[in-house]
């Protein structure tokens, strides 16, 4: 797991992912916690946890919100999405028919 995550901790891969989704790579803790599925607490550890690394870095104070956080990834965040990338690619790409394959006998989305 840590070749995917700089403390072993998949919460830390996943928000970098997530943040890397982003059109710039910078994003306000709550999205990134709905996307992931934490808690609100949960999210502040592991972005702690991200930029005492030096893989993230906060920014206080937001367009139209004073009291707005953001969260960028740094560059050394990128780099560790590259490197989790090339880890996790030979995995993924035997995984993603098994899961085609699961999503197809799933029940039809009702909502």
């Amino acid at each position: 797991m840590r070749a995917i995550s700089p403390s072993s901790d998949i919460s830390e891969a996943l928000a970098l992912f997530t943040l890397a989704v982003t059109e710039d790579g910078t994003s306000r803790p709550s999205w990134i916690a709905r996307q992931v599925g934490m808690t609100s607490g949960g999210t502040t550890k592991v972005i702690n946890r991200l930029e005492s690394s030096g893989y993230i870095q906060r920014s206080f104070g937001l367009p139209g919100d004073r009291r707005g956080v953001a969260v960028t990834l740094t560059n050394a965040g990128f780099e560790l999405l590259d490197q989790m990338t090339l880890e996790i690619d030979p995995h993924a790409r035997q995984l993603l028919p098994l899961f085609v394959d699961i999503a197809d006998h799933l029940p039809a989305d009702s909502s």
